[in-house]
């Protein structure tokens, strides 16, 4: 009897482990998806599908900054460059960012207190905290 107890919490773990939101993971996590995201983030590997090309240098200097609020801000050398705001779409499996009438969205492939990997048909980009 203790023995099949077992076996069905350690099946029920591994079930909810295996049912993770994201293609990357992580498969269980303590914090929000909100509180995940909300960062300062630089991009460590960004990649274009169209050309098939890596484009990380493209990104050198720069900061995403997603706040709890929605706002969202880019940096470039440490100084506010962009501004707008952020917001999950698609069940929390999308982010879209929307700065002046530019609008991106972003289907979230993994999402970690210190890592975040986004991807559109365009390119896919891995971004590491800052801190």
């Amino acid at each position: 009897m203790k023995k099949q107890r077992i076996l069905m919490l350690a099946g029920l773990l591994l079930g909810v482990a295996a049912c993770g939101k994201y293609e990357e993971g992580p498969g269980l996590s303590l914090r929000s998806k909100t509180a995940r995201v909300a960062n300062e983030w630089k991009v460590e590997y960004a990649y274009d599908h169209e050309d098939k090309v890596e484009i990380t240098t493209d990104f050198t200097g720069e900061s995403w900054v997603f706040g709890k609020d929605g706002v969202f801000m880019e940096k470039d050398g440490g100084v506010t460059d962009k501004t707008g705001t952020w917001e999950f779409m698609s069940d929390k499996e999308a982010l879209v960012i929307s700065v002046g009438t530019d609008i991106d969205k972003y289907t979230i492939v993994r999402l970690k207190e210190n890592e975040m990997w986004l991807k559109d048909h365009e390119e896919e980009i891995h971004l590491i905290s800052v801190e």
